[in-house]
This record gives C-alpha cells, sequence and structure tokens, in this order.
C-alpha cells in the first residue's frame, strides 16, 4: 500500500512540503479552498474545501479513504499556516500523531493562549477579551485566530477604536477580539521542534518592520539573528515554558517573541506549527543547512525525530524582503526576468500582479516575497540593494 499523508492548505509556503514528500515517496492529499492554490499541481489527491471547516474535512477524507483502499494513512500534516485546529481534529479521528484537539485551540485562539500564560506566570502584555476600556493608548486590538497581522490595529485615540474592533472580528472566525498593550520592542521569529515534550531549538530570525502607525507591516526578516547568544537561550527558554503551560508536547512550534525597551522578553503569540514568511521553508535551511519540514513531517507520521535534522551544518546570511510601490492600482511590472539571475536571490513570489490593488494594512498586503542569501552580511546587503534598483512596480 502506498503511505498518503493529508496536507491541510496549498499555499505558496507548502511548496517545500511537497519537495519533501516527494523525496520521502509519500503521496499527498492536498485539502484547500481554492481549486487554484499554489502547490495544487504538486499533490497527487485534492478536496475542496475550506481548511477551517472541521466537520466536512473528516467527511470528505472518510469518503475519500474509502474510495481509495490501496492508500495508507499515515499522518496530517501543515506548516507555515494556521490550521493547526484542523489538522489536530483529523489526525483524532483517524488515529494519527498529533496535539490534542483542546492543546491546538489553546495555540490558536489567542484569548485561550494568554489565559494558559497567565496561569503559568509568564511574562506578557496585559490584555482583555472583547474589551477596551482599561487601556492606555496606544494599545492593540486584534484578531483572535488570524495571522500575518490581519485584523490588528494599533489604536492611538478613542476615535479608533470602534473600526479597530469591527477590523479585528471581520479577520475571527467566532467574531471575538482581544486587546493588548502596545509594547515597544523588536519581534524576533522564533523556531522549534517539540519532542516528547522537550522543545528543540531551530533557529532565530529577526523581523524587520516599517514604522508603525495603525498598522504592522512587516518587510521580513534576516537570519541568523543578531541577539547574544544569552539572549537566544533565553528565548528558547521561554518557548518551553510556553509549551508546557499550552500543552504542547510534540510537533512544530514557534514564536513570535519581542525584547521590549527594558530588556525583558515576551510572547506576542506562539504557533503549533513552522514560521511563515518563508524562514523555515527557505531560509532556515539556507542559512544553516537544517531541515525543520523533514523533522516535523516525520513526527506527524509518527516516527522518531531525526536530531541530525535539527543540527546546524554551516552558516549563512539570508534575508526576506518585499518593495513597496505606491498604494493604487498596478499598471506594470518591470525587472522580474533580471531579478531571476541577479547573485544571491534563490527565490521571489509575486502576491499582486496587473491589475490589482495595493494598500498596507497587513502583512499580507506586501507584492512581493525575496529570498538572499550570501556568505557575508555585505554580499547580502549588496544582493538586496541591486534587487530593490532592479524591480519596480508602477501604480497609479
Amino acid at each position: 500500500m502506498d503511505k498518503l499523508l493529508i496536507v491541510v492548505g496549498g499555499g505558496v509556503l507548502q511548496e517545500k512540503t511537497f519537495e519533501e514528500t516527494k523525496k520521502q515517496g509519500l503521496k499527498t492529499l492536498l485539502i484547500d479552498g481554492a481549486e487554484d492554490c499554489w502547490c495544487r499541481s504538486l499533490t497527487d489527491y485534492f478536496i475542496l474545501n475550506s481548511t477551517k471547516r472541521l466537520g466536512t474535512n473528516v467527511s470528505k477524507v472518510e469518503e475519500f479513504l474509502k474510495e481509495h483502499p490501496e492508500l495508507n494513512l499515515v499522518g496530517v500534516y501543515t506548516q507555515g499556516t494556521d490550521v493547526a485546529v484542523t489538522v489536530a481534529c483529523l489526525a483524532s479521528a483517524f488515529g494519527k500523531s498529533g496535539i490534542p484537539f483542546e492543546v491546538a485551540m489553546r495555540t490558536n485562539n489567542k484569548i485561550l493562549m494568554r489565559e494558559a500564560f497567565e496561569m503559568c506566570g509568564i511574562p506578557q502584555p496585559q490584555f482583555s477579551a472583547n474589551k477596551t476600556d482599561f487601556f492606555s493608548f496606544p494599545f492593540v486590538i486584534k484578531s483572535v485566530d488570524n495571522c500575518a497581522s490581519r485584523g490588528l490595529t494599533i489604536v492611538r485615540n478613542a476615535d479608533e477604536i470602534p473600526q479597530a474592533v469591527e477590523n479585528a472580528k471581520k479577520f475571527s472566525s467566532n467574531k471575538e477580539y482581544i486587546s493588548e498593550d502596545f509594547i515597544d520592542g523588536k519581534e524576533y521569529s522564533v523556531d522549534t521542534v517539540v519532542y516528547k515534550g522537550v522543545v528543540y531549538p531551530a533557529g532565530i530570525s529577526d523581523r524587520i518592520f516599517l514604522d508603525k502607525d495603525n498598522y504592522a507591516i512587516q518587510d521580513g526578516s534576516i537570519t541568523p539573528s543578531f541577539l547574544p547568544s544569552e539572549t537566544q537561550e533565553k528565548m528558547y527558554a521561554l518557548m518551553q515554558r510556553c509549551a508546557s503551560a499550552l500543552g504542547v508536547t510534540q510537533g512544530a512550534f514557534k514564536g513570535d517573541l519581542i525584547v521590549d525597551t527594558e530588556g525583558q522578553i515576551l510572547p506576542l503569540e506562539v504557533a503549533a506549527r513552522l514560521s511563515g514568511g518563508f524562514d523555515s521553508q527557505w531560509r532556515k535551511p539556507l542559512s544553516f543547512g537544517i531541515n525543520l519540514i523533514k523533522a516535523t513531517i516525520d513526527l506527524a507520521c509518527g516516527k522518531e525525530l531525526d536530531f541530525a535534522d535539527l543540527i546546524p551544518k554551516w552558516s549563512k546570511f539570508s534575508q526576506t524582503f518585499t518593495v513597496f510601490p505606491k498604494p493604487g492600482i498596478i499598471k506594470e511590472i518591470k525587472g522580474l526576468e533580471e531579478l531571476r539571475n541577479l547573485p544571491g536571490i534563490k527565490f521571489f513570489a509575486l502576491t499582486k500582479h496587473v491589475g490589482e490593488l495595493v494598500e498596507y494594512k497587513t502583512c499580507a498586503d506586501r507584492v512581493i516575497h525575496i529570498i538572499a542569501v550570501a556568505d557575508t552580511y555585505e554580499q547580502l546587503q549588496e544582493a538586496i540593494k541591486k534587487t530593490r534598483q532592479t524591480v519596480e512596480f508602477i501604480t497609479e
């Protein structure tokens, strides 16, 4: 019988998943709500369904497996996509490896997450569920269970609160929202793999943002981190506390952490998946020679963790970055063919095309993601400089 892995979510970040499954000889069943999703052509089998619909996904997979008795389901997987609850639901329904449903809920719902951290005494921003009445300005209102800063607004006066609440509720599956202190500091993306309850380091990246007004728009991130090793060790220790508080004992576990102006490390949020932003998929492998996707696919299939997948083989600088055209309708895109041949550029993905609107309210609104790698930081910045001089979006 052929071994089958269910992959939930078919966006661009999952491309590396399908590269790995082919290496391992696994058949794949992709579930996505878009017939033309990025990875549609890479999978062996496909179910068209929202990745958030739990019951119908279970029933559709049941029907699929009855129709394909030649396939042996070995696991359920995602990475870089906020569908941990769906993965847990499917894994539980079919008796496969994964975190319990209630644990997945705590990693996905920011209110439950904050409450769990509070119970365990983990330092974090002051928060409130569905209320805004005791915060000083500025503070943050955001969706309960979304990513890429969708539904997030930095509120700077009382007049902005109603619209911010509506924006957050629009991007929450249950129409709730959470309010939090705005923490001034530098943000970091921390990847780990949890195995038998122990958190193992898998790379830290320094996140780069535009100046924050009402929205948090990320330019990209750079690996390896410039943080002192002592601070990085403290971050991994905090990730262990967070995993224990939420009940995560197995699988990918990533955190968005911040070091505030007083040097305190706080969790902005965590998730039971690998990091997005092409970080764990492209850049940490480029920077360190590690294979986070293989490691976490193995765990999803009930295998032992191969620690060799997490041991750095080298150290190079890599960066995800973008270009920011003026808001408006894209009329022309210049320089893409030249970009393919620039030294140090490993990959790029367009998210906006001619005729589409450019505006900046979430991290998902960036028009292009570009990945560069080099042996030195100076070489890396030279590659980025050339790219910014080459690629141009004409808008009006």
